[in-house]
């Protein structure tokens, strides 16, 4: 009797680890560091220094500045110089894909050869010499500017942190298309002509020209989506979509938002970290379109949340984090 109820706990356990596996199962990311398994002060062993990063007195895993967690990757480019500090990660999937990451920018005055702050690229190798392909760059004049410079990113400001999305797609062996989103805000895209070994910017690469900046929460995932709505254009989703919420971090509301191709029924629903239903704020029949939903967290503490939609047969899941 005491195998058989320890074989049925055995067996319920295993069923709702699986159901939980299941529920929670979406468009999984390929790649992801925060930076919270490094040892503080020390460089992140799974990226590639190069410049002025390969002195880890200045350029290291940085547990006093963070935009989620407890660490971040700081990047210290030389002050007056023409010394940036760069990193490099393998990236392991192909075209298309989507890289979003939290930056921060210091505050120093900058008067070298490059004064420019954080860059966001693609590399071939891990040597600054070797071709590459810049997606953002936050100038020195506070400006934030596109990778072809034909979209307008707008201006930043230093020490606050930046939730920065890059679509990277190649619709053709001679074009590449970027797409932007800067705090969840669909800035624009561009088409631009691929050079001669596009297909061998292989590395992301983040980079600071001149004094500090930080980086966290990246995340790179296949694209699952077409470029969002242009300003004042109405168009008809193409395929079901769920937007990362903004703003991230919050207190105490945010803004979720998706598309849907096609009419359908619709739940969106918070759940807290451990999997408890927390509020759901959409359970209804929707037709063909965009949505947003508000969500007020005051009534429950700091921490991160999922939110999960269901539409058919589509299911996703993000991360958002309440701050209090």
């Amino acid at each position: 009797m005491k195998n058989s109820m320890f074989s049925i706990k055995i067996l319920f356990l295993f069923s709702l680890t699986f159901i939980l596996l299941s529920f929670f199962s979406n468009v999984q990311a390929q790649w992801t560091d925060d930076f919270e398994s490094y040892s503080t002060g020390s460089w992140p062993t799974t990226w590639v220094a190069d410049g002025n990063a390969t002195d880890n007195s200045k350029n290291y895993v940085d547990n006093t500045v963070n935009y989620q967690g407890q660490k971040s990757l700081r990047l210290f480019g030389t002050i007056g110089g023409c010394w940036g500090a760069l990193a490099y990660h393998p990236i392991v999937i192909s075209p298309p894909y989507e890289i979003e990451l939290a930056v921060r920018n210091g505050n120093e005055n900058l008067s070298g050869c490059h004064p420019d702050r954080a860059d966001i690229a693609l590399r071939k190798g891990t040597h600054w010499s070797n071709p590459s392909r810049s997606f953002i760059s936050f100038k020195g004049d506070g400006t934030i500017l596109s990778g072809g410079g034909g979209v307008t990113l707008g201006n930043y400001t230093k020490l606050s942190w930046y939730l920065i999305k890059i679509q990277y797609e190649r619709p053709s062996s001679s074009e590449v298309k970027i797409s932007y989103w800067i705090n969840g805000i669909y800035k624009g895209s561009e088409t631009l002509t691929a050079i001669e070994d596009e297909d061998q910017l292989t590395n992301l690469q983040l980079d600071v020209q001149e004094g500090t900046a930080w980086f966290d929460n990246i995340c790179l995932e296949e694209s699952q989506h077409i470029t969002g709505i242009k300003k004042h254009e109405v168009t008809i989703p193409n395929i079901l979509y769920l937007y990362q919420n903004y703003p991230n971090p919050f207190n105490p509301t945010t803004i979720i938002s998706y598309q849907l191709p096609k009419s359908s029924h619709v739940k969106l629903s918070i759940y807290d970290i451990s999997g408890r239903l927390v509020e759901t704020l959409v359970n209804d029949y929707k037709n063909v379109g965009y949505y947003s939903v508000e969500w007020n967290a005051k009534n429950v503490g700091s921490g991160i949340y999922l939110y999960r939609i269901d539409a058919g047969n589509f299911s996703s899941v993000k991360k958002c984090l309440a701050v209090k």
